[in-house]
């Protein structure tokens, strides 16, 4: 935090225990919450969920955890949010916003759309429904 000071960077680090390539998620919800809000107390902008990569705790659940830590903290959910029925889950479930990046290359998040560019339309149906 002391780099980013003065600067324009906000820093989303992740709650959590993640670890390998991909990414898995260890941890508890409470583990979660505790960590979003020590990341609060440090000055960081709020945090970066790899929720449906939990490897020991349901997704929506360790979304809620962090939202309570994170309090008015900004609440991004990377990783595996790939349908219609997860990017709903996490909006209510109190995530500010998602990243999406394989569904919509592989075409798997909408496979009847074909292409990247209605695949990310369905995407933006898909928020604006949420």
């Amino acid at each position: 935090m002391q780099i980013l000071k003065g600067s324009n960077t906000a820093y989303y680090p992740f709650p959590g225990k993640p670890a390998g390539h991909p990414t898995k998620l260890g941890g508890s919800p409470a583990d979660v919450e505790e960590q979003s809000a020590s990341f609060m107390a440090m000055g960081c902008a709020g945090a970066d969920l790899l929720a449906y990569r939990a490897t020991e705790a349901d997704p929506i659940a360790l979304v809620k955890a962090a939202r309570r830590g994170l309090g008015k903290g900004f609440l991004i959910v990377a990783g595996s949010v790939s349908s219609r029925e997860r990017v709903k889950a996490v909006a209510e479930a109190g995530a500010d916003a998602f990243t999406i990046g394989s569904a919509v290359f592989d075409q798997s998040y909408s496979p009847t759309k074909g292409s990247i560019r209605s695949q990310l339309s369905a995407v933006l149906e898909d928020c604006m429904a949420a």
